[in-house]
């Protein structure tokens, strides 16, 4: 086996054993089918084999979030996280004091926008000088400089009617957690928290 396998092709080794396993089972009954609460009624029996084929969420529709690292040494917010409003030319829906959070970082700021596929078409470079002059609009007088962009293409997805999530129960004692898993909350970090609670408090059970 190459040590440049993928997970794909790991995981295919046991799973033929599992299968021909079966299959040895299914040869010492000599084929027959073990009894079920109900009569069979199926005849035919169709076995599709996607080798390469999506899994459940690479079928979501994924939606960046650019955050725009902005310096200002001199500049103290009474709060953590500003909102912001947004517009044709005016990218960002929060600003977050980084410094506030970090005392390392102080006098950096973070603007983020959200659902930034638009923007994220139009360039980096132009969704920055975007944000840049947002900022020097709401926030007048400021000296800003820019630090760093960044993009995560697939940060969240659309919440989109009738979109089928993963359940969280996996198997016995095993539970997913993540804002992608099925849930009362969208692909938030609210709804990730919440997945996370929700996810100790059934294992605590099990």
């Amino acid at each position: 086996m190459s040590t440049n396998s993928s997970r794909r092709d790991f995981l295919s080794f046991p799973l033929r054993g599992i299968g021909a396993t079966a299959a040895l089972s299914l040869l010492l009954n000599e084929g027959k089918a073990a009894p079920t609460h109900f009569q069979a009624k199926a005849k035919r029996v169709i076995h599709v084999c996607l080798c390469g084929g999506m899994s459940h969420l690479d079928t979501f529709d994924y939606e960046p979030i650019v955050s725009v690292v902005l310096r200002a040494p001199d500049v103290r917010w009474r709060d953590p996280m500003l909102a912001l409003r947004p517009g044709a030319d005016a990218p960002a829906q929060f600003a977050f004091d980084l410094g506030a959070l970090d005392p390392t970082r102080a006098g950096l700021y973070a603007f983020v926008v959200s659902g930034a596929r638009a923007w994220v078409e139009q360039g980096l470079e132009a969704t920055e000088a975007a944000v840049l002059r947002q900022a020097h609009a709401v926030f007048a007088g400021v000296a800003w400089r820019t630090c760093r962009t960044l993009a995560e293409r697939r940060a969240t997805f659309l919440c989109t009617p009738g979109l089928l999530r993963p359940a969280a129960m996996v198997a016995r004692g095993l539970v997913a957690a993540g804002d992608y898993v099925d849930g009362p909350y969208p692909a938030t970090l609210e709804g990730a928290v919440r997945s996370g609670a929700s996810a100790a408090s059934l294992t605590a059970d099990v």
